[in-house]
């Protein structure tokens, strides 16, 4: 039986690498790309306030009434078995 042996220095043990740090890259670069915009452009920052603002402020919110409970209109009748 013949046993092969690996190069260890020539064989990745992350062949496909870390998914969460090349998560956190994506993210850091969009942030800066963002941020010079913002920096560049003096408009970018009304932009912005105006989208947050037509996000999350809305109309008036709903009136809520109270909440009414049901009554018995009449007398409860029982049934039994003779």
């Amino acid at each position: 039986m013949q046993q092969h042996q690996r190069n260890r220095g020539s064989v990745s043990r992350h062949p496909h690498g870390n998914a969460g740090t090349i998560l956190l890259v994506v993210h850091g670069v969009l942030l800066l790309l963002l941020a010079g915009v913002v920096l560049c452009s003096p408009h970018a920052g009304e932009w912005i306030s105006e989208t947050a603002q037509a996000e999350f402020v809305g109309a008036e919110p709903p009136v809520i009434s109270p909440t009414q409970f049901a009554q018995p209109v009449g007398d409860m009748w029982t049934a039994t078995v003779h």
